[in-house]
């Protein structure tokens, strides 16, 4: 069962990610005048 839920919550947590990666641009340029171009990048 830990396993499972563990497994939903990083399951979650990607989704979750994709979701702000599209919004942080608009967020950025809304928020603080910052545009982004190009793609943003994953570091790790």
């Amino acid at each position: 069962m830990k396993k499972q839920v563990g497994g939903l919550s990083h399951t979650g947590g990607y989704t979750l990610e994709k979701e702000v990666y599209k919004a942080l641009p608009i967020l950025l340029k809304r928020d603080y005048q910052i545009e982004v171009i190009g793609k943003l990048k994953v570091v790790t």
